[in-house]
Parts: structure tokens; C-alpha cells; sequence
């Protein structure tokens, strides 16, 4: 064993005084070989590709059948199978990334009438995994972070906001802050994964199913209404989510594609899958999203080439197919792309009402500077007949308007810690995540992104959670800053 491993033990025995060294990570020894056995074939699979694979075509099939009950009890299902055999509750992070893009458009809850019946083994199964596996507690660097958001949300406009716009926001205010926070909180409490799983791979491989579950999902509208072809705007749902919402996923799914890219002799594959995730975000007619994907796209191809190392040549042969085939789509297709183009254009730079917004939040800031307004409060500028949120579409104005000083204290907080664990490591893997993150918080800033909890929220607290798994189990590879600093 390596010295930095041995470090790395000593330090989370130290942490963890009950546990033992075959504590650490993986699952427990059973008495019964035959448990044994399903344990490590549970290694194999539930961290593999092919498991996300598997994952990701059910979502797709019962969401283009609209059987999405069906869908939903087979993974319940299989997540307590799960939970009643293994300590380790990682591999279902995957389920929480992909199970929202199971549910087609203009679905009613109240239709589900006896359906949530399925739901019951989920319960059962969480208390018995509660009792077989008991775990010391421990909190991970996001759990505080996320709290401080949670106390923010939930004081927001506390002696201004009326009680029943408070019990109107009531709703996104648990979504964003306590949901989020029960999500991290298990996730990390029960994480033991084998020794040998590369998180790396693993997150590039999940952002790699969810954008291609995207990409699917957005060819599918076009082929089934190709009148949307017509339409200019956000015009384009998915059910899930509309055309701001789901290119607002792919800025980041197409980091995790390309570092796959870089990593694999397969770049050609990958290299596809990441322009068609930038195709979808353009055909999601998001302004936005569009000017942030395009301001990332040199970082991304810079990240491309430096980190593929002696996959260079597979990447540059990718390249050049890639590029080729673009450069003859564009000459047979070159009408109906130029007027794809003038469609694009023809938006517009309007700011789509967003400086009243702006200058509403300010107005509201002004007037309640410490608690702000409430994520229940009702403005002007903004009308919302389902989703029980005020947005005034940027992460800055939002955090002012509804939740003022001590908003912006939590929110500061909550990114300091989040991207001290992205940037704590010197790898390709980290740049990849990090320019994508540049473009999600660069249009979350002038859209809605930071503020939608299912599935973006939910989303990036786990990616998070799954970098800072991926930090503890190789120390070896951190950045030390104090250092960097003194020599300057």
C-alpha cells in the first residue's frame, strides 16, 4: 500500500474512531457466501458504464411511451433491492440524476390516482438499510453550506412577506433548501464505495447518459412535431423541462462527454455526442444558454487537447471526422441551416423584460436589506401560474430580492465551499467540470438555473458530493495553495 494511502487511512480512522480498516470503503463481509458473491458482482456492475446505460435507455423507452408509472416502479424497485443488500447508496445517485426526465409533457400528479402505491417499498426499504447498516455520522463540506442556504430561504421576508405568499413559496423554499440538504446528508453518510472506483469516470460517464438522454428527447419533439421547427423562443419541451431548462444541464453534460473524449480511444463517439448536446442546446432556442455554450466551447476544445495526453491522436482524428461531416451537413443542408440562423437572430438582444425584474429586486432589496422580500413574494413583472416562485432570472437578484443580507452571506458561503472542492485537485477532470460550471453560473446569472431544484439543484449538489468522494479517496492529488502562495 502507498504511503499517501496509508495517510489517507490513518486520517479517517482518526476521523472515524469506531470504524476498522475494512470499514473504510466497500461493503461489509457477510456471513453467507452467496451474499458475498452479489456484493461483488453489485462492484462490477452498479459503478459501471453499462449500468448507466441501462438506466438511461428505461428513462428514454417509458418516456417516449409514456409509461413513465411503469418506468418510476421498476427503478423503486431495483433502488431497494439496493438499499436492503448494500451499505453503499452511491451507485443511486445515478437514479436521482435521470429519474425527472422520465415524466412526459402536460402530466396532471392527481391523474396518478393508485399509482403511489409503488412507492411503498422505497420507505421500508430505507429503515431496514437504516437498521442492517449502522454507520457513525459524519457531514460532509457541503452539509453546512447547504444549511446556511436552507435558514436563508426560510427567514426570507421574514416581518414584510404576508403569510400566505410565505405559505406559497413554502414549497420551493423545502425544495431548494431542505430536500437538497436530506439528499446530501444521506448520500455522504452512507457512502462506502470499493476501493477501486474511479469517480471520475464515473461523473463523466452519468453527465455523458443524462446529455445524451437530452439529446434523444429533443430529436424525438422535432421528429413527432415538426412544426416546432417553425417556432422561435423557448418553444421546445421535453416535459421535464422546457428549452432554458435543459440547456442549462447540457453546459455541464458536455464537460463530463468531452473528458470522456480525451480519455478514450473512442473520441470520435464522444466527440458526436458532445456536438449534438451543443446542436440541442441551440435548438432549445435559449439566447442565453446559446451566447454561454459559445463562450465556453474555446475552453472546452483548449481542456480537449491539453488533457488527452498520448490519446492526442484519436482526438484529432475525431476532430477532423467530426468537423468534415459538420462542413458537409452544412453545404447540403446550407437553407434550411442559414434559415435556422435568421430565426436565431431575428430574437433579437432584448432582454426579455429582465431589467424590470432586475430593478424590481434592487427596489426590494432597498426597501427589506436584511431578510429581503421572501421567495413568496409577488412583484409586478413576473406572472407564474404553476410554479409557486417569484423569478427575477438571475442567481444575483434572486438572492437579493427574496432573501437580502443574510442571502447573500448563506449563498457566499455555499459557493466558497463548492468550488473549494472543485479546484482543490490538479487534474484534466477538474478543469472539464469547472469550465462548465463557468458556463451554468455565467446564464444562471440571467436566467433561472441556481433556482430550480428538480433536477438542476438536486443535480449539482450530488455532482459535488461525488468530486468530493473522488478528493478523499486521493489526497495524494491535492493542490496545495498555501504553498503556491509563498513562493509568490
Amino acid at each position: 500500500m502507498s504511503t499517501a494511502n496509508l495517510i489517507k487511512q490513518s486520517k479517517f480512522l482518526i476521523d472515524n474512531p469506531t470504524l476498522s480498516v475494512d470499514d473504510i470503503s466497500g461493503e461489509p463481509k457477510s456471513k453467507h457466501a452467496f451474499i458475498n458473491k452479489l456484493n461483488q458482482f453489485g462492484d462490477k456492475f452498479l459503478y459501471s458504464r453499462l449500468y448507466m446505460v441501462l438506466l438511461g435507455l428505461l428513462v428514454f423507452v417509458c418516456w417516449y411511451l409514456e409509461k413513465e408509472i411503469v418506468g418510476v416502479a421498476i427503478v423503486i424497485f431495483f433502488a431497494s433491492i439496493v438499499l436492503v443488500l448494500r451499505r453503499d447508496t452511491t451507485p443511486l445517485i445515478a437514479i436521482i440524476f435521470v429519474i425527472a426526465m422520465i415524466f412526459p409533457r402536460d402530466i396532471d400528479p392527481l391523474s396518478y390516482g393508485n399509482a403511489f402505491f409503488f412507492f411503498i417499498p422505497l420507505p421500508i426499504a430505507i429503515v431496514f438499510h437504516f437498521i442492517r447498516f449502522r454507520v457513525p455520522m459524519r457531514v460532509g463540506k457541503m452539509f453546512f453550506p447547504q444549511l446556511a442556504v436552507s435558514i436563508a430561504l426560510f427567514v426570507g421576508g421574514i416581518g414584510v412577506i404576508p403569510k400566505d405568499n410565505y405559505l406559497t413559496g413554502l414549497t420551493y423554499v423545502i425544495l431548494l433548501g431542505v430536500a437538497i440538504l436530506f439528499f446530501y446528508f444521506l448520500f455522504y453518510l452512507y457512502a462506502y464505495p470499493p476501493k477501486n472506483v474511479d469517480f471520475k469516470m464515473f461523473i463523466a460517464n452519468l453527465l455523458n447518459v443524462v446529455g445524451t438522454i437530452i439529446v434523444c428527447q429533443v430529436a424525438t419533439r422535432y421528429i413527432q412535431e415538426p412544426e416546432v421547427h417553425f417556432r422561435v423562443g423557448s418553444a421546445v419541451s421535453i416535459g421535464w423541462g422546457c428549452g432554458n431548462n435543459f440547456a442549462t444541464i447540457l453546459l455541464f453534460t458536455v464537460g463530463g462527454t468531452l473528458y470522456l473524449a480525451s480519455k478514450s480511444k473512442a473520441s470520435l463517439f464522444y466527440l458526436v455526442l458532445a456536438v449534438l448536446q451543443y446542436v440541442a442546446i441551440v435548438l432549445g432556442w435559449s439566447r442565453g444558454a446559446t451566447l454561454f455554450a459559445a463562450i465556453i466551447l474555446p475552453m472546452y476544445i483548449i481542456a480537449l487537447f491539453v488533457s488527452a495526453g498520448k490519446n492526442r491522436r484519436y482526438v484529432v482524428f475525431g476532430g477532423v471526422i467530426v468537423l468534415a461531416f459538420m462542413l458537409a451537413t452544412i453545404i447540403v443542408f446550407h437553407k434550411e441551416i442559414f434559415a435556422l440562423v435568421d430565426m436565431v437572430l431575428a430574437q433579437g438582444t432584448g432582454v426579455s423584460g429582465r431589467d424590470k425584474l432586475y430593478s424590481e429586486a434592487i427596489q426590494v432589496f432597498l426597501a427589506n436589506p436584511i431578510f429581503g422580500a421572501g421567495v413568496g413574494f409577488y412583484g409586478d413583472y413576473y406572472r407564474f401560474d404553476i410554479m409557486p416562485m417569484y423569478w427575477f432570472h438571475s442567481t444575483l437578484f434572486q438572492v437579493i430580492g427574496s432573501m437580502g443580507i443574510v442571502g447573500i452571506l448563506a449563498y457566499a458561503y455555499y459557493y466558497y465551499a463548492r468550488y473549494r472542492v472543485m479546484v482543490r485537485k490538479k487534474c484534466a477532470f477538474s478543469v472539464f467540470m469547472i469550465i462548465g460550471m463557468i458556463g451554468f453560473e455565467g446564464y444562471s446569472m440571467i436566467d433561472t438555473g441556481t433556482f430550480v431544484p428538480i433536477p438542476i439543484m438536486i443535480m449539482i449538489i450530488l455532482m459535488t458530493l461525488l468530486i468530493e468522494l473522488d478528493n478523499k479517496a486521493h489526497p495524494e492529488t491535492f493542490i496545495d495553495y498555501k504553498t503556491l502562495l509563498k513562493r509568490k
